[in-house]
């Protein structure tokens, strides 16, 4: 579940992303994003190396 909440995040925040011209509102949303897929990433190799034991 929390795989596709994240997943959720990341497009939404893609779509805002595509959106937003605001440079100043523009930053916050990147750091939002690499924070989400940094996320992902991390919760996917914690799941399989927890398949692998």
């Amino acid at each position: 579940m929390a795989v596709e909440i994240l997943r959720a995040n990341i497009e939404h925040l893609k779509a805002r992303l595509s959106a937003e011209t605001d440079p100043a509102k523009r930053g916050p949303l990147e750091r939002q994003l690499a924070a989400q897929e940094n996320e992902l990433a991390a919760l996917i190799e914690t799941r399989s190396q927890r398949r692998e034991d």
